[in-house]
């Protein structure tokens, strides 16, 4: 062991330790710094203090990487204690200054942390919209990254973030032109081309949250869009928004607005909206409003198809059901056209014999009994006035 001063050269294999002083008491340290760097203050002719005209460097420290892993200023923090935490090495930035700056150059890391048992690096900021941690990359093309992580753990993750009253994790884009056309503030990306993956998923426990939450000033609140045109892919596996729900009573995508439509589909050359179901109804609508429709159908094309047309693969193509009102209405041209391959119409037959006794009737109506008599109302009343309608067997 050796003691140095200024100028000397430590020839000894054993290391050389700066060791502080005890004060006379011998219960404490004389100091609080050990051991200080620091640039001559510089004194001109009326004995002012300035600092160097360049920058110099107060402490250097090169690691040897010959035969292992060389560090060149290493510090250790002691445990804690009543008085504080142990700091292995600190640094403080004064008017713009850097307290520890880390550069890597062929390859080489600038800053690195390790802990076997706690964070690897950890940094705390006490002022308003700065950072604990700040990464900056200053490339202006390729992929490049401010802040990234890793994780290999299945359960862990890449990047964590947690806030007790904000967001746990914030992302913002401020790049203006064309060149922020497409960008995000906040990007998740998945290589994983098997099984289901995710570039970016949320989750929220509270009964009133979501798992995840766009919000847009003027354009979309949440945008998704998919670029999986394999014709081989099977059916329905490629969605730009895909919503799930295990709930019987909820639903897997949901839509709401005060004055605006709650869901829109649009396609230029394929159906706006598909619904499927393999044991209940592909599409259901309801509307509280009156004179409105549960489901409503437009078509402005002239000339025009149908505005809501249904093609069965097994029995009906169309079904309405009122309880109160009319289960199908038709208006236009002709109210409505029926074609089929046994009959373009049927009625159903009632289970009673004869014309209807009771109830408000319109003329105009059509009525079959049980044996199959064919009856027409000539008259509005209750029960209205009915006619028979004499028929020819052929």
């Amino acid at each position: 062991m050796s003691d140095l001063s200024l100028e000397d050269q430590n020839f000894d294999s054993a290391q050389t330790e700066l060791i502080a002083q005890i004060d006379d008491d011998g219960n404490d340290y004389a100091g609080d710094i050990i051991l200080q760097v620091r640039p001559a203050l510089i004194r001109d002719a009326r004995n002012e203090h300035y600092s160097p005209l360049h920058g110099m460097t107060a402490i250097q420290g090169t690691g040897n990487i010959y035969n292992g892993d060389g560090v060149g200023v290493e510090g250790i923090g002691g445990e804690i204690g009543s008085g504080g935490i142990g700091i292995g090495v600190r640094g403080i930035g004064v008017g713009g200054g850097v307290g520890v700056l880390g550069e890597g150059g062929n390859g080489g890391v600038g800053v690195k942390g390790h802990s076997a048992d706690d964070d690897g690096v950890q940094g705390q900021s006490d002022k308003e919209n700065k950072s604990g941690v700040y990464g900056f990359n200053s490339m202006t093309s390729g992929s490049s990254y401010g802040v990234a992580g890793r994780c290999d753990s299945v359960d862990g993750a890449g990047v964590f973030g947690i806030s007790s009253n904000g967001n746990g994790v914030y992302g913002q884009c401020d790049t203006d032109g064309s060149s922020g056309v497409g960008r995000s503030g906040v990007y998740g990306f998945n290589s994983t081309k098997i099984d289901s993956s995710y570039g970016v998923s949320g989750r929220c426990d509270a009964p009133n949250g979501a798992g995840v939450f766009g919000i847009s000033a003027g354009g979309v609140g949440v945008h998704g869009k998919s670029e999986n045109n394999n014709p081989d892919t099977p059916s329905g596996s490629a969605f730009g928004v895909f919503g799930e729900c295990d709930s019987t009573l909820a639903a897997g995508v949901f839509g709401n607005s005060i004055s605006g439509e709650g869901v829109r589909g649009a396609s230029i050359s394929n159906i706006g909206v598909r619904g499927y179901s393999k044991y209940n109804d592909g599409v259901s609508g309801r509307s509280e409003g009156v004179g409105h429709s549960g489901v409503h159908g437009e078509n402005t094309a002239k000339p025009g198809k149908e505005a809501i047309k249904g093609t069965p693969t097994s029995i009906v193509g169309v079904s309405g059901k009122a309880d109160f009102g009319i289960g199908v209405f038709g208006s236009g041209t002709y109210g409505g056209v029926f074609d089929g391959k046994h009959a373009p119409v049927r009625l159903v037959p009632s289970t009673s014999e004869g014309p209807p006794t009771n109830g408000f009737h319109q003329r105009g109506e059509l009525y079959v009994d049980n044996p199959g008599n064919l009856f027409f109302c000539g008259g509005d009343g209750t029960p209205g006035t009915w006619f028979r309608v004499s028929l020819i067997p052929v």
